[in-house]
């Protein structure tokens, strides 16, 4: 049985829809999997999904940092009311991380 032209073009048609398709869905599995580790670990989801790594180390040092202050300098000689409203900057670090990493394009 001999394939001819027209079905070897059909077949690849076909191969480089499923590799598209994969691609597309590995991109997006990527994404998730890289804003989940950001919410667990600021700085981190950069990380994973493999661009951006400036980004990522500076997002990293500056919420450790920020928070290393808080617990270190702020919440002993603070009231615990006043002391959360300090916390504040840390959480908005952390958020628009979350954000960054779910803009960034593949």
């Amino acid at each position: 049985m001999a394939i001819n032209e027209e079905q070897v073009s059909e077949l690849k048609k076909e191969l480089y829809a499923e590799l598209d398709e994969l691609s597309r869905k590995h991109r997006s599995f990527k994404l998730r999997t890289s804003v989940v580790t950001n919410l667990l670990m600021p700085g981190l989801g950069f990380f994973v999904y493999g661009q951006s790594y400036v980004k990522g180390l500076i997002s990293l040092v500056i919420f450790w940092g920020y928070f290393w202050f808080f617990v270190k300098d702020i919440v002993p000689n603070t009231d615990a009311g006043v002391a959360v409203f300090y916390f504040i900057p840390t959480v908005v670090i952390w958020i628009v991380s979350a954000v960054m990493v779910a803009y960034l394009d593949g």
